[in-house]
């Protein structure tokens, strides 16, 4: 079992998230903002994390570069999530650290799949 972080502001898609990876066998953590995420990463110490890229007060391109900088935490596997169609679509992940982006709407098994494989 791995433990992920979900860092998301829509209650209602990090609920989803949450449970597609709890079904799936993980131990999850949830964090809001970029305050949240950086918490939980010093304190719960994720194996992977899944960031939604539009967050209040700091994008999710800049919590991946935070959580990045974060000693012992440079190489966590991150996807990134997005809902919107426009603005990002030339958005490559592995320019902010990413492994991979996933644009919402997506299935429980997409994002699990997304999630496990950056867990190699």
């Amino acid at each position: 079992m791995s433990r992920i972080l979900v860092v998301d502001d829509d209650p209602a898609a990090r609920t989803m998230i949450v449970a597609a990876l709890v079904t799936a066998g993980h131990d999850v953590v949830e964090a809001t903002d970029a305050h949240g995420a950086l918490r939980e990463v010093l304190s719960r110490r994720p194996d992977a994390a899944v960031v939604d890229i539009v967050l209040p007060s700091f994008s999710g391109v800049d919590v991946t570069r935070a959580i990045h900088g974060v000693t012992g935490a440079e190489q966590l596997p991150i996807v990134a999530v997005t809902g919107h169609r426009s603005g990002d679509a030339l958005l490559d992940p592995e320019t902010f650290g990413a492994r991979c982006l996933l644009r919402k709407p997506f299935t429980d098994r997409q994002i699990v799949d997304a999630v496990e494989g950056c867990l190699g």
